[in-house]
């Protein structure tokens, strides 16, 4: 399990799991947990679930809802340094 803090104040929790066939991503967005779905990523990993992407590589990560313009929520690894 690894925590994060959102450019928008969230606190996210996200575990992944991985076994032979499939790797998962479970993040709670809006309070439900979500279950993701690893997809081809061309750097870091990718997960999906419905329309909310997540997406982390080194400390950083993003979650986005792909039916939303609202900003891509910007997320770094508790007690990881900001990147510059």
């Amino acid at each position: 399990m690894q925590s994060y803090s959102c450019n928008d104040g969230t606190q996210l929790a996200v575990q992944c799991v991985n076994t032979d066939a499939n790797t998962l991503a479970i993040v709670a967005v809006n309070g439900q947990d979500r279950m993701a779905v690893a997809v081809v990523s061309a750097s870091g990993a990718q997960y999906v679930s419905g329309a909310h992407v997540w997406w982390s590589k080194g400390d950083t990560a993003t979650l986005k809802n792909t039916l939303e313009t609202t900003e891509i929520e910007e997320c770094q690894v508790r007690g990881a340094a900001a990147p510059e």
